[in-house]
Protein backbone atom coordinates (compact mmCIF):
# COMPACT_ATOMS: atom_id res chain seq x y z
CA UNK A 1 0.00 0.00 0.00
CA UNK A 2 1.39 3.40 -0.97
CA UNK A 3 1.27 5.70 2.08
CA UNK A 4 0.83 8.89 0.03
CA UNK A 5 -1.02 9.66 -3.14
CA UNK A 6 -1.71 12.78 -5.17
CA UNK A 7 -4.67 13.14 -7.48
CA UNK A 8 -4.98 16.24 -9.60
CA UNK A 9 -7.59 15.52 -12.21
CA UNK A 10 -10.66 17.65 -12.62
CA UNK A 11 -12.80 18.13 -10.70
CA UNK A 12 -10.63 17.03 -7.73
CA UNK A 13 -7.26 18.09 -6.40
CA UNK A 14 -6.50 15.83 -3.45
CA UNK A 15 -3.54 14.65 -1.39
CA UNK A 16 -3.99 11.51 0.71
CA UNK A 17 -1.83 10.03 3.45
CA UNK A 18 -2.44 6.66 5.10
CA UNK A 19 -1.03 6.13 8.59
CA UNK A 20 0.48 2.85 9.75
CA UNK A 21 -2.76 2.12 11.64
CA UNK A 22 -4.86 2.44 8.47
CA UNK A 23 -6.39 5.88 9.09
CA UNK A 24 -6.53 7.96 5.89
CA UNK A 25 -6.21 11.75 5.84
CA UNK A 26 -7.30 13.38 2.60
CA UNK A 27 -6.79 17.06 1.85
CA UNK A 28 -8.92 18.62 -0.84
CA UNK A 29 -7.64 21.95 -2.13
CA UNK A 30 -10.37 24.58 -1.66
CA UNK A 31 -10.69 28.34 -1.31
CA UNK A 32 -12.02 29.40 2.12
CA UNK A 33 -14.12 32.48 2.77
CA UNK A 34 -13.81 34.60 5.93
CA UNK A 35 -16.10 32.17 7.83
CA UNK A 36 -14.02 29.16 6.66
CA UNK A 37 -16.78 27.98 4.35
CA UNK A 38 -15.83 26.32 1.06
CA UNK A 39 -17.91 25.99 -2.06
CA UNK A 40 -18.30 23.24 -4.62
CA UNK A 41 -21.06 21.61 -6.61
CA UNK A 42 -23.04 19.08 -4.50
CA UNK A 43 -22.19 16.03 -6.59
CA UNK A 44 -22.44 12.56 -5.01
CA UNK A 45 -18.64 12.39 -4.60
CA UNK A 46 -18.61 15.89 -3.06
CA UNK A 47 -21.32 14.98 -0.54
CA UNK A 48 -19.51 11.74 0.33
CA UNK A 49 -16.18 13.53 0.78
CA UNK A 50 -17.52 16.14 3.19
CA UNK A 51 -19.58 13.63 5.20
CA UNK A 52 -18.24 13.52 8.76
CA UNK A 53 -15.76 10.73 9.60
CA UNK A 54 -16.79 7.83 7.47
CA UNK A 55 -15.44 5.06 9.72
CA UNK A 56 -15.44 1.52 8.40
CA UNK A 57 -13.56 -0.13 11.28
CA UNK A 58 -11.90 1.27 14.39
CA UNK A 59 -8.62 2.93 13.40
CA UNK A 60 -9.43 2.91 9.68
CA UNK A 61 -11.35 6.17 9.53
CA UNK A 62 -11.20 8.48 6.56
CA UNK A 63 -10.63 12.08 7.67
CA UNK A 64 -11.48 14.77 5.11
CA UNK A 65 -9.66 18.10 5.40
CA UNK A 66 -9.70 21.25 3.31
CA UNK A 67 -6.45 23.04 2.56
CA UNK A 68 -6.06 26.24 0.63
CA UNK A 69 -6.23 29.94 1.33
CA UNK A 70 -8.64 32.52 2.66
CA UNK A 71 -10.20 34.69 -0.01
CA UNK A 72 -11.21 38.30 0.66
CA UNK A 73 -14.31 38.84 -1.50
CA UNK A 74 -14.31 42.63 -1.13
CA UNK A 75 -10.63 43.20 -1.92
CA UNK A 76 -10.44 40.20 -4.26
CA UNK A 77 -7.16 39.15 -2.64
CA UNK A 78 -5.62 35.94 -1.39
CA UNK A 79 -5.13 35.82 2.38
CA UNK A 80 -3.52 33.33 4.73
CA UNK A 81 -2.95 29.69 3.92
CA UNK A 82 -5.39 27.56 5.92
CA UNK A 83 -6.21 23.93 6.77
CA UNK A 84 -9.68 23.13 8.11
CA UNK A 85 -11.72 20.21 9.39
CA UNK A 86 -15.49 20.21 9.10
CA UNK A 87 -18.56 18.12 9.68
CA UNK A 88 -20.10 18.59 6.30
CA UNK A 89 -19.16 21.30 3.87
CA UNK A 90 -20.98 24.08 5.73
CA UNK A 91 -19.99 23.28 9.33
CA UNK A 92 -16.30 24.00 10.01
CA UNK A 93 -15.11 22.53 13.33
CA UNK A 94 -11.65 24.10 13.32
CA UNK A 95 -9.33 25.98 11.01
CA UNK A 96 -5.62 26.61 11.37
CA UNK A 97 -3.75 29.32 9.52
CA UNK A 98 -0.45 28.09 8.16
CA UNK A 99 2.18 30.78 8.10
CA UNK A 100 5.85 31.56 8.29
CA UNK A 101 5.70 33.04 11.79
CA UNK A 102 8.30 30.68 13.25
CA UNK A 103 11.67 32.40 13.64
CA UNK A 104 13.81 29.29 14.17
CA UNK A 105 12.93 27.75 10.81
CA UNK A 106 15.84 27.68 8.37
CA UNK A 107 15.38 27.69 4.61
CA UNK A 108 16.15 24.43 2.88
CA UNK A 109 18.78 24.05 0.20
CA UNK A 110 18.89 21.82 -2.83
CA UNK A 111 22.01 19.86 -3.74
CA UNK A 112 21.89 18.19 -7.14
CA UNK A 113 22.86 14.54 -7.15
CA UNK A 114 25.21 13.82 -10.03
CA UNK A 115 25.81 10.15 -10.82
CA UNK A 116 29.32 8.82 -11.30
CA UNK A 117 29.20 7.10 -14.66
CA UNK A 118 31.79 4.57 -15.85
CA UNK A 119 34.14 5.44 -18.70
CA UNK A 120 33.41 3.23 -21.71
CA UNK A 121 35.79 3.18 -24.68
CA UNK A 122 34.27 1.52 -27.76
CA UNK A 123 36.95 2.61 -30.27
CA UNK A 124 38.61 -0.82 -30.31
CA UNK A 125 35.38 -2.78 -30.60
CA UNK A 126 34.88 -4.61 -33.86
CA UNK A 127 32.03 -6.67 -35.25
CA UNK A 128 34.15 -9.87 -35.10
CA UNK A 129 34.67 -9.39 -31.34
CA UNK A 130 30.95 -9.17 -30.68
CA UNK A 131 30.12 -12.44 -32.39
CA UNK A 132 27.98 -10.71 -35.03
CA UNK A 133 28.74 -11.48 -38.64
CA UNK A 134 28.11 -9.05 -41.47
CA UNK A 135 27.45 -11.73 -44.06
Amino acid sequence: MTPYSLRSSEPHREISAVTSTGRTYTLRIKRHDSDDLVSSYPTPSDVAFWAAGSAKFEGMEEVSLAAGYRWDHELREIGSAVISYREGKTNPIWAVEVGAAATDVKPFSVRPILPTLPDVDLRDASSSDSGVSNS
